[in-house]
């Protein structure tokens, strides 16, 4: 019978892999988002229900917003790149 079991398990552990894991962010101003992570993409769904897609490549994440824009800080930071370029 044990050794039944830990064959059992033993099967089980590849599709642990599989396994979609969740988390819940609560926001400042009490609303909830959901991220759900499945291997290297991320979906965040937004408290006024969008979706927000994260693509993760070793230690950088892309984040593409609902609307498929960069979000403000990441453009704020790439005007900053090109003003330097401009004056370069």
């Amino acid at each position: 019978m044990i050794f039944l079991t830990i064959v059992a398990l033993l099967l089980l552990i590849p599709f642990v892999g599989f396994a979609q894991n969740s988390t819940i962010k609560v926001n400042p101003d009490g609303t909830h988002t959901i991220v759900h992570r499945n291997g290297n993409t991320s979906t965040k769904v937004n408290p006024d229900g969008t979706h927000t897609v994260i693509h993760h490549n070793g230690n950088k994440s892309k984040e593409v917003a609902p609307d498929e824009t960069i979000d403000n800080k990441k453009l704020r930071r790439l005007k900053r790149k090109m003003e330097k370029r401009k004056w370069s």
